[in-house]
Order: C-alpha cells, then sequence, then structure tokens
C-alpha cells in the first residue's frame, strides 16, 4: 500500500510552525483577538514535539518578538539560578537569557518555566526580589511559552514579506511592542478590551489625518492642536460620513497621538487578518483529512455481510503470495474471477517487487473492476 500522501495544508503547518500533528481548533464569536492568539498558541503547542531547543527558541522569540526585551543574546538552561530566585522557581525549570537594551546595555536575566502549565496568571510577568537585588526574571508556562514563541516568529515573518502599505513608516522595534498585549495574562481581562479596539480614524496616517482635517480653535478663540474633519472630505468618504460626520456631534482629532493611534491600527488589523487566515487553513486542513480519512474507509475496511462463497475465494486465492489484503464484493462474478486470478499470478510474477504490499479490492458487475495500490 502506498504511504499516504501528506495534505499540503499540514505540510504549510509544518513549515510555518514545526506542528507535525492535527487537533480541531474552534473559534466563536465571542472569542477577543487575545484569545484568539491564545487559541492558536495552544493549538500549536499540544500538535508537537517539542525539545529544550525548542524552548530555548521559543523563550528567545517570545521575549524579542514582542517586544519585552529588545534583543536576546542567548538562553539556556541554569541550575544555579533557581538559588538566586528562591521560592518562585520551585519545581519549575530555569533558563538563564542574556539581554541587550536599546543602548547596548547588556544584563544577565532568568526565564522561569512551568512544564506543569499551572502559571498562566504570571505568564509574561517580570519580577525581582523587594530588596531589589539585582535579579531578574519572567515566568510563564510551557505550552503557552513554546505556542506564543511560535506563533511570534511566524507573525514577524509575515508581516516582512506583507504588503508596503503595513510597512509604510512603522519600525520593526514599534511592531514588535504592539504584540506584547497579545502574549502577557495583564491582558486577558475585560479592562483591557479596549487595547484591541480601534475606530475607522485610525486607519489614516499623520499625513492623511492632516489633509482630511483641518483645524479649529477652542470655544475661547484660543489655539489649539484639535482638528476636525473637512466636510469635503467627509463628502468623498461615505464611510467617514455615517461615522463622523452626524449632524450635532464633533469628533476631535490630534496629531499628536494620531502615530500611537494609527500604529495600533495596523498591527491590530494585520494580526486579525493573520488569525483569520491560519483558522480557515487549520479548519480546511481537518475538513480535508476528514474526508480522506472517510473515503479510504468506505474504499478499504472489511466489509461486513460478505456470503459464504465470496469469503471463501477471498481466504483461499492464490494472490495473497502478492498482495497484502483481498477483498471481494459479494457481486463479483467468482467463475470469472477464477480466470482473473491466473492472469493475474503470472503478471505478477514478472513485476519487479516493491516495498510497499499492495491491496486488492474488486467490486461488482458481470466484469469485476479492480484497484490496486502499490
Amino acid at each position: 500500500m502506498a504511504e499516504e500522501v501528506e495534505n499540503p495544508l499540514t505540510t504549510l503547518l509544518k513549515k510555518r510552525y514545526g506542528i507535525t500533528r492535527r487537533s480541531s481548533l474552534t473559534i466563536t464569536d465571542k472569542d477577543t483577538p487575545f484569545s484568539t492568539f491564545r487559541k492558536v498558541a495552544a493549538y500549536i503547542y499540544r500538535n508537537g514535539d517539542w525539545s529544550e531547543s525548542d524552548q530555548t527558541q521559543a523563550i528567545k522569540d517570545y521575549l524579542e518578538l514582542s517586544g519585552m526585551e529588545h534583543k536576546v543574546l542567548s538562553v539556556k538552561r541554569t541550575s544555579i539560578g533557581a538559588s538566586k530566585i528562591g521560592s518562585a522557581a520551585s519545581g519549575k525549570d530555569v533558563f538563564e537569557v542574556q539581554t541587550q537594551s536599546s543602548n547596548n546595555k547588556l544584563q544577565t536575566q532568568y526565564f522561569v518555566l512551568d512544564e506543569d502549565n499551572k502559571s498562566w496568571n504570571h505568564q509574561g510577568n517580570r519580577y525581582t526580589h523587594r530588596n531589589r537585588d539585582g535579579v531578574f526574571w519572567y515566568e510563564g508556562n510551557l505550552n503557552y511559552t513554546i505556542g506564543y514563541g511560535k506563533l511570534l516568529r511566524d507573525v514577524y515573518n509575515q508581516w516582512l514579506r506583507s504588503p508596503y502599505k503595513y510597512h509604510d513608516g512603522v519600525e520593526l522595534d514599534d511592531f514588535k511592542e504592539q504584540l506584547e498585549r497579545f502574549v502577557r495574562h495583564d491582558y486577558s481581562g475585560e479592562k483591557w478590551n479596549f487595547s484591541f479596539q480601534t475606530e475607522l480614524a485610525d486607519s489614516l496616517s499623520v499625513k492623511e489625518m492632516e489633509k482630511a482635517t483641518e483645524p479649529v480653535s477652542d470655544p475661547y478663540g484660543r489655539k489649539s492642536d484639535q482638528r476636525v474633519f473637512t466636510q469635503e472630505f467627509l463628502n468623498a468618504h461615505p464611510d467617514f460620513k455615517r461615522q463622523y460626520g452626524q449632524l450635532g456631534t464633533i469628533h476631535y482629532f490630534y496629531p499628536h497621538v494620531q502615530d500611537h493611534n494609527h500604529l495600533k491600527w495596523l498591527a491590530l488589523t494585520f494580526v486579525n487578518h493573520y488569525l483569520q487566515q491560519t483558522y480557515n487553513i487549520v479548519r480546511q486542513q481537518k475538513y480535508e483529512h476528514n474526508l480522506e480519512k472517510e473515503s479510504h474507509a468506505k474504499a478499504w475496511e472489511t466489509k461486513k455481510n460478505i456470503n459464504k462463497a465470496t469469503q471463501q475465494v477471498m481466504d483461499k486465492t492464490t494472490l495473497h503470495k502478492f498482495f497484502k489484503g483481498i477483498e471481494l464484493d459479494n457481486d463479483v462474478d467468482l467463475t470469472q474471477f477464477k480466470r482473473f486470478e491466473a492472469e493475474t499470478m503470472r503478471l505478477m510474477a514478472r513485476l519487479p517487487k516493491t516495498k510497499n504490499v499492495p491491496i486488492l479490492l474488486m467490486i461488482g458487475g458481470r466484469k469485476p473492476v479492480t484497484l490496486v495500490m502499490g
């Protein structure tokens, strides 16, 4: 029987995340960008076989690609870190992390990894002792640290390959910092929902905002950096007019905060699109795998209710010499099968032997139809 041809979507997910198995991933309308990101990270972890090198690389990517650290130079397991950290490291794995700040300051820190996955409430938190003795450490679950690390790496790679519109005026470090809110437990609460929300005006860059708005003075005639959309712009953009051009309402905008708002919009738009694509790939992969599995079972599983005469021919045929399994449909003409058996024995004796032994299936009619898988 031929080796199973790997689903191309499975190959894609393996290349992107290193996963080796399949499972379900369910995203609902109730999921926020934060919970969706977390679900995809959990999916990655449970569908892979992870080595220590995966752990160290995930810690590096988790800290660096979320902007929690400017640069991670090295990550390695340490036996002395637990003694420096104290009770927070009890029963957990400790890794030494060498970091470099944006002003090139080097620092030795630690990452406490919980293999029992009971430290979700501390995921991504950075601690030091009360006496501030210079010992700093991060904490995180094994499952989310690996899942987030793998996911952040692919998000970052996809960002680099994304269209220019996402990169216009955006520094890579700024984009990384936008990802922090997706991978720390602190941002999981409802009070942080605003952090994952944007409005239409945020889609405009500072230059676009300045062209679309005009300055206004405050009620006392003093100069202000407040701006409002021009009527010309609103008339030309119905979607903006519906949201910002209602009579009796005034929306003020400020260039000094538009840079941040636009960067947030870019990151959220990109990540949400990325997550939707990934979810669709996983669903389609699972769907196609189930179809393949169903088709395979229908074609090859031994039929029930095979009549006695057909079963005897299946059991005694000399074709077992060349076939791993033989199945005949009840409708196969057993008289013609004898002639087919003799011709096939002569043919198979002349063919070169293969590593994978084939299976033979014959289904109904006066003239048998054969299906051979090599």
